[in-house]
């Protein structure tokens, strides 16, 4: 369990359904198939090409989970306006991050 971090929270991500209901979200919504055809000089269809792809960028900033909302151990910690503030605070590094990388 991570600092501050509550049990109850914990235990969601203990959770099968929840486990699942994550796995299908990835699968659904941040992957995506993509067809390559690979031709020589002449435009005529290669075959048996080995290759290999390496992402290097991406377009998501950041993920965030709405689990957080009332998944810390005080009700000041749960405070939704400080919870927003910690995603800002978050998107503000991974900007920062990302500026440096390019």
């Amino acid at each position: 369990m991570a600092i501050g971090q509550s049990q109850k929270y914990s235990d969601k991500w203990n959770d099968p359904a929840v486990k699942q209901r994550i796995d299908n979200g990835i699968e659904q919504n941040r992957k995506g198939d993509v067809q390559l055809t690979f031709q020589d000089e002449k435009g005529r269809p290669l075959k048996e090409v080995s290759y290999e792809i390496q992402q290097v960028s991406h377009e998501l900033l950041f993920g965030a989970n709405i689990f957080m909302v009332n998944g810390f151990d005080t009700d000041k910690e749960n405070e939704l306006p400080l919870i927003d503030k910690r995603i800002r605070e978050i998107a503000d590094r991974c900007k920062d991050k990302k500026k440096v990388a390019r």
